[in-house]
């Protein structure tokens, strides 16, 4: 009976000091690639968004787990970059020019883990990963020949395309809870695709266009605000139960 008292004691107190939250983050992203291959232009940043819905599990006031849905943009372009190849001659130069502009749509589900140092007003950083799926994909582009637009097209799917993707996430920022039931943060964050990508891109042979492929990781940095609510009112801990020794 003893051991029985002693264990409903110590689930008791555990599931007390549970907290959970739902809650909603969105922002700013700041979106790029890698060029593994396949380009000879600049690549510049897309200026984006995404939002999520979250839920968090706090099984202590310091350590957190965090699940949810996530919408996120994603995009980058590409500009001045040399199409014009030769038969007999790697080179890629010459006075004809494409500037590239893709766009992705993308859901996933956040997958992190996440600290919090601090009391009422904390010190926050999480990591995890967030496997996404592609439900929209856009390439668009325009062939230049010194200055006058020659060629434009888009491709709004196309031949070896990996809709799945899976970058890693790392995110640090502060946050305060407003009164016993609101949580509200402010993070900056970083992704990087662990997984490579095929994306479109046309090139001149021999006066023919014809449609190529480069390889990407994506990256991209992202600002945002997040409010949560708690589950269930806070309560106070209840005391160890101590039995009897008589």
């Amino acid at each position: 009976m003893k051991r029985l008292c002693l264990l409903f004691s110590f689930v008791t107190v555990l599931g007390f000091g549970q907290d959970h939250y739902i809650g909603f983050t969105g922002g700013y992203s700041y979106s790029s690639a890698n060029i593994l291959s396949g380009t000879s232009g600049n690549t510049l940043p897309q200026h984006l968004y995404f939002g999520e819905l979250n839920y968090q599990f706090h099984p202590e006031s310091w350590f957190y787990f965090n699940i949810g849905l996530r919408y996120d943009r994603k995009g980058f372009q590409i500009n001045d970059e040399h199409v014009v190849r030769k038969v007999n001659d790697a080179e890629n130069q010459s006075d004809t020019l494409g500037n590239y502009t893709y766009d992705f749509h993308k859901v996933g589900v956040p997958l992190k883990i996440g600290f919090k140092l601090g009391g009422k007003v904390f010190f926050q950083f999480a990591m995890g990963v967030i496997p996404s799926y592609s439900i929209l994909s856009n390439a668009s582009w325009t062939l230049n020949y010194q200055g006058t637009e020659i060629e434009s097209s888009s491709i709004g799917n196309w031949t070896n395309i990996k809709n799945f993707e899976l970058p890693w996430i790392g995110e640090i920022g502060f946050g305060a809870h407003l009164g016993e039931n609101v949580m509200l943060n402010f993070l900056a964050g970083y992704t990087q695709s662990l997984t490579k990508h095929l994306l479109p891109n046309q090139v001149v042979e021999n006066n023919v266009v014809t449609t190529d492929f480069r390889t990407v990781r994506f990256k991209g940095i992202h600002a945002s605000i997040g409010l949560y609510f708690r589950l269930h009112k806070k309560q106070q801990k209840l005391q160890k139960f101590t039995p009897s020794s008589e």
